[in-house]
């Protein structure tokens, strides 16, 4: 059961509510969590180019696969996130179709599309902690003491 399924069974007034207020919650965080990731891997894009610019301008050759793998992570981060969002609305809407039709206890809530928004979620968090990581190499690696 997803976490906005409808619980399975009859919960107090007092549950509900705290049901209520979880479910809130998980929707801010889950707001909270795309607009990170979105404006980080936005920054570090715009930072590494700034730096590379203005900083670097001729990297070691042997440390520029870590920036462009690192562009790389930090795009698909930003595409994964993208995407995600647009399952998200795709799940709801399926979600309150099940609902209409009677069919939500049959299946999961949002249908493939919940568990691909989840699945996308991780891995634009991952992507982007993958292109800091590299970014951050790249960068140690281009400054001189």
């Amino acid at each position: 059961m997803a976490a906005h399924d409808t619980p399975q069974v009859e919960l107090s007034a007092e549950m509900r509510d705290y049901r209520n207020l979880l479910v809130t919650a998980d929707q801010k965080a889950s707001e909270a969590y795309d607009k990170a990731v979105m404006s980080l891997a936005g920054g570090a894009l715009g930072l590494s180019l700034t730096f590379v610019k203005n900083i670097v301008k001729s990297p070691n050759s042997e440390s520029l696969w870590r920036l462009e793998t690192s562009w790389g992570c930090l795009t698909m981060s930003l595409a994964f996130i993208l995407v995600s969002m647009l399952f998200s609305q795709w799940a709801l809407r399926k979600a309150i179709r099940q609902v209409d039709e009677s069919s939500l206890q049959r299946a999961r809530a949002g249908g493939i599309f919940a568990v691909l928004t989840a699945t996308l979620n991780v891995l634009s968090g991952a992507a982007l902690l993958g292109g800091i990581a590299l970014l951050a190499w790249f960068s140690i690696s281009n400054v001189k003491p």
